[in-house]
């Protein structure tokens, strides 16, 4: 029996951004997977009463950042898709600031899902997440920051061709 206090469950939305920003620091700015997943099951928990249909932004990002802590790179593309079809709706109506986000805020969540779709093993898919980001920096004047990403995916690209055998026979 564990001497630790059961922490109670996230009411509202504020208590569910305090745990998602834990979740954040614990599984990418520490690579502790081990504290990361009881964070993420109490913020899924959240979720399923605060937006049990994932219909927010914030409830598709944060379940895509759970399925990538519990290694479902499917869902995790999933939720992904999701966010950035209702970021692109915002985008396309002139609403993205009145949500308190920017141009560079879709270009990072563009590259989010390009990560996603590599760990899904969609290389492809990734290869244009990123390409999408690239052209949206430039049309909108903003530093590339998938740089990294785009290279990491190159050599990924590269060395899924030479595994493959070619047509030519």
């Amino acid at each position: 029996m564990s001497s630790r206090p059961k922490l109670p469950p996230a009411d509202d939305w504020p208590q569910a951004v305090g745990l998602y920003q834990s979740l954040l620091r614990h599984f990418y700015a520490r690579n502790d997977t081990a504290k990361a997943a009881p964070l993420a099951l109490r913020l899924l928990r959240a979720l399923d009463r605060l937006d049990p249909k994932a219909k927010s932004l914030p409830g598709n990002e944060y379940r895509a950042v759970i399925a990538e802590v519990d290694g479902d790179y499917p869902s995790a593309v999933a939720y992904r898709v999701r966010e950035l079809r209702m970021l692109d709706r915002l985008a396309r109506s002139g609403q993205l600031p009145t949500v308190g986000l920017t141009w560079s805020d879709l270009a990072d969540r563009l590259d989010l899902l390009a990560i996603a779709y590599q760990n899904a093993g969609q290389l492809d898919r990734a290869w244009a997440a990123i390409e999408r980001s690239e052209r949206l920096c430039t049309e909108h004047d903003l530093e590339f920051e998938g740089r990294a990403i785009k290279d990491s995916l190159a050599r990924a690209i590269r060395r899924k061709e030479k595994l493959t055998p070619s047509a030519r026979g």
